[in-house]
């Protein structure tokens, strides 16, 4: 293949800017935040999943202490209610006497009720204590996240806006090479690793990093500056330059 010598030069400037492109690619994609923000969803999805079971069992055990308070707010009433009959003195001794034996067993039934509704506010305590620790975990994981997401934005945003103007830049470089030339390129650049050119740099391909045989230095040198040289390593277009080692 023929090309100017000018367009062989550009494809080096075109190297450098897809170089330059790719690296902001890499960048964007591998920003430390991307992981830090997947880690923190999951210690959010996997809290949120755990305050859901323990909001459950806490619901639960409300409904049990509310059933337990109004058994024993009922008994309370009651034997309220039998302490002023027993305290007005109206009635026969006989049932004075049972008012007096059914106050002894309100009592006991109060404090029975009183006990077994403590348990239950302990266990309430338990739950609640388990979902509050849930609810600190999941806002201290929405506060960290609002920060690494904002970070990540502003960062791909800066990087987005650096890819765009680098790719007008390559678009302006492309558009003055060789359509024929520009195509090698870019299907080598596509096989190698994002390297479809590189300059000889002291008898060495820049792309592989290998040294030219004294064959191919010599050939290369012997080369019309129009011919388009190719690396017989790693298939590369070379590009001669000053420092190219072959004058």
């Amino acid at each position: 293949m023929k090309a100017t010598p000018e367009d062989q030069l550009r494809l080096l400037d075109l190297q450098k800017v897809d170089a330059e492109i790719d690296l902001l690619n890499h960048r964007a994609k591998n920003l430390p935040e991307h992981s830090q923000i997947t880690e923190l969803e999951a210690v959010k999805q996997s809290s949120d999943s755990e305050l859901g079971l323990v909001s459950i069992d806490e619901a639960d055990v409300k409904r049990e202490v509310a059933k337990a308070d109004a058994d024993a707010e009922q008994v309370r009433t009651r034997k309220t209610r039998d302490e002023v009959r027993l305290a007005s003195g109206q009635g026969s001794a006989k049932d004075l006497e049972h008012l007096q034996h059914e106050l002894v067993s309100l009592s006991r039934r109060v404090n029975d009720l009183e006990e077994i509704e403590l348990e239950i506010m302990m266990r309430l305590d338990e739950f609640t204590s388990k979902a509050n620790e849930y609810r600190a975990i999941i806002a201290d994981t929405d506060a960290k996240l609002e920060v690494l997401t904002a970070s990540r934005d502003k960062q791909l945003s800066e990087l987005a806006a650096n890819v765009k103007n680098l790719k007008e830049e390559r678009a302006m470089i492309a558009g003055k090479i060789a359509a024929e030339l520009l195509a090698l390129y870019e299907k080598l650049r596509a096989s190698n690793e994002g390297v479809g050119a590189a300059a000889i740099v002291r008898k060495r391909c820049s792309g592989c990093h290998l040294d030219l045989t004294a064959i191919d230095a010599e050939k290369f040198k012997q080369a019309p500056v129009d011919d388009v040289l190719r690396c017989e390593e790693c298939r590369r277009i070379l590009i001669r330059t000053v420092d190219s080692g072959l004058i």
